[in-house]
């Protein structure tokens, strides 16, 4: 027995063995790993359909850029797994299927890429007007305060409070609050990628990519 566990057989098989069971444990972290991707790229797909489909019942009207709807809406994706998980894909699907996988992400792109344009251009509008109501709030009040003219200080409280409502009320109003200015190529581009959209989640090539699970 001594002689056996010493011999050359008994070492090449216990090597055998051992790139077995690392070839073994290979194999099983692969195919976890790509049920892994599976399941998030399925995940993100259906999360992108919705937030795309959310986008052109709302975010753009005929010509019309619904500016509520834009600022409220979903960025598109934050992260594109797609990028990070697509090699896992590729090889184990047809042609044809990865192309149809690859090319929603693609179009995805395009649409997140106009959407946070968009999206940056109706945050830059509200900076603006946030810091002209306060700048003509402060403005008023400072010069009223410059210049007191005797009145003391109940008096001059009504007076700032009177002229503070008045910019208020000014900024309240519709003339105060026109659209944001959002480039006509800008909603366009927008309007052009969503009419590229396409839903795949019931199509072949999500079921195939499914079935790598």
């Amino acid at each position: 027995m001594v002689e056996f566990l010493d011999s050359n057989l008994f070492q090449n098989l216990l090597l055998a063995l051992t790139v077995l069971v690392t070839i073994l444990i290979y194999n099983g972290r692969k195919r976890q790993n790509l049920s892994n991707a599976v399941s998030i790229l399925s995940l993100q797909i259906r999360d992108i359909e919705e937030n795309i489909e959310d986008l052109i019942a709302e975010g753009v009207i005929g010509d019309l850029l619904q500016e509520r709807a834009l600022h409220y809406s979903t960025i598109i994706y934050e992260e594109n797994y797609w990028l990070k998980y697509n090699h896992l894909i590729a090889g184990r699907v047809d042609a044809q299927t990865y192309g149809v996988l690859d090319n929603f992400y693609k179009i995805a792109f395009k649409i997140r890429e106009q959407q946070l344009m968009i999206k940056n251009k109706l945050l830059q509008s509200m900076d603006y007007k946030g810091m002209y109501y306060y700048n003509g709030i402060f403005s008023r009040v400072n010069g009223i305060l410059d210049k007191p003219d005797g009145a003391g200080n109940d008096k001059l409280l009504d007076i700032c409070k009177a002229e503070v409502s008045l910019i208020q009320n000014l900024y309240s109003h519709d003339i105060t609050n026109p659209p944001a200015f959002i480039q006509v190529e800008l909603v366009r581009g927008l309007s052009k990628k969503l009419e590229q959209y396409n839903k795949i989640t019931d199509g072949v090539a999500f079921s195939k990519l499914l079935q790598l699970k």
